[in-house]
């Protein structure tokens, strides 16, 4: 038999295999305990805008963007609120607010939901701490607030919290104050204006030594273009017509030519360019021609037929998902999904995906929980029916062919619609 079949059940071990066609071929098989499956026919109103999605075993979570930071949850069994969306609040009734992209983060031992944001009444930006057990029991969830980028050297932004997206790299999470019209480290250099902040997911606190500086020239910062993305241990971030790198492994700037003129505004952030195998070896840009250049920042040419793959035009998406050697993409003007797979050198089969139904396509989310299962969070519309998109294969780190299958089954929502997207593949 030459494909992989998945099946999975409640709390239970799933096995999959790998059979052999002929005496030659290899036999792989692995086994897994996955968490309750999401509904088969999972549509679930977020009541309000949001933009990303974080999950843990049963829940899925959102916070509302470019507003009051508000969290909503659902039900992955049958797409219920499990309470009201909560606007939250301090001790002092202070509140806060959200850019156009407010990444969440989910703990799953402590059930924390980490989000950067900006609080109201001082202009502080950081990340704020909501206690998700805390909710479910009708408690003030709020459990802090680490201030990354004080007030005076932070603000508003122009969506209403100065926080880029995040990024994280190894147990860091990092965002990007964005002031508009001051240089980096504000007038006297040493500020947190549009410098990179950075929140330590395992300690629960700020950095040591952040907001960190990311060579974006000389001059006042006047916009962020895009998204800003992790290239392995890199942070490639788009701001005013440049492209600034900074290395997270070093803890300095990225090595190379930095920064590099590229003017991806209206489009998805970088996405990684990888070997065969998965392994980074630098980025590419979804605007028009899909210009790409190494990790020292050089240019470099774009693989054949990339351009036509994954010249996506955006607005407000998120950085790609990576699996193995494939990037997946989200492009808010037609709702697609591009996908680049380097093991082929070629557009992924069946790809760009266009997902029918939706508004305005923002994100496209790993699920921590199912190796093999994409959300994907958009503003508006409604797909009422369940289908496959495509197969593919997941690879992982134990072996190139091992993976888990499971039924492809997206389906929109109201308002920011969650889209469960998860696949069978065949065998190759």
């Amino acid at each position: 038999m030459s494909r992989w079949i998945g099946r999975c059940c409640a709390l239970v071990v799933v096995l999959c295999s790998l059979s052999a066609a002929s005496a030659s071929a290899s036999v792989y098989s692995a086994s897994q305990t996955l968490p309750v499956p999401p509904a088969s026919n999972f549509s679930g109103s977020g009541g309000g805008d949001g933009w990303d999605v974080s999950l843990s075993t049963d829940k899925i979570y959102q916070a509302y963007h470019h507003q009051t930071l508000t969290i909503a949850c659902h039900k992955q069994s049958d797409a219920s609120n499990c309470w009201n969306p909560i606007a939250v609040h301090d001790e002092s009734n202070r509140f806060y607010v959200t850019s156009a992209r407010p990444a969440t983060h989910l703990d799953q031992a402590s059930h924390e939901l980490f989000v950067y944001a900006t609080r109201s009444a001082d202009q502080a930006t950081g990340v704020v701490c909501f206690d998700t057990a805390a909710a479910d029991v009708g408690l003030n969830p709020y459990c802090g607030f680490t201030i990354l980028a004080p007030s005076g050297q932070s603000g508003p932004g122009s969506w209403g919290s100065a926080a880029s997206n995040a990024v994280q790299v190894g147990s860091r999470w990092y965002a990007m104050n964005y002031v508009s019209g001051q240089p980096s480290g504000g007038t006297n250099g040493t500020g947190a204006q549009n410098r990179l902040m950075c929140f330590d997911l395992d300690a629960g606190a700020a950095c040591s030594g952040q907001p960190y500086a990311v060579n974006l020239g000389t001059g006042g910062i006047g916009s962020i273009d895009a998204a800003i993305t992790a290239v392995g241990h890199d942070v490639i971030v788009p701001m005013s017509g440049k492209l600034g790198c900074y290395d997270a492994q070093t803890a300095a700037g990225c090595a190379g030519s930095w920064p590099v003129s590229a003017n991806p505004d209206g489009n998805a952030g970088p996405f990684p360019m990888t070997d065969a195998s998965g392994t980074p070896t630098g980025f590419c840009l979804t605007q028009s021609g899909t210009p790409c250049y190494t990790l020292a920042g050089a240019s470099t040419p774009t693989p054949a037929g990339m351009a036509t793959a994954m010249s996506l035009g955006n607005f407000l998406n998120g950085p790609p998902v990576v699996i193995g050697p494939r990037v997946y993409v989200p492009e808010s003007t037609t709702n697609r999904i591009g996908c680049w797979d380097y093991s082929t050198s070629a557009s992924c089969t069946n790809f760009p995906k266009t997902l029918t139904g939706l508004g305005l396509l923002y994100t496209v989310n790993a699920d921590p929980q199912r190796p093999t299962c994409l959300w994907v969070n958009a503003d508006s519309g409604l797909h009422p029916e369940l289908r496959r998109l495509h197969r593919r294969r997941l690879w992982s780190g134990l072996n190139p062919r091992a993976g888990l299958a499971v039924r492809r089954a997206p389906v929109g929502v109201h308002a920011d619609r969650l889209r469960r997207a998860a696949d069978r593949f065949a065998d190759a």
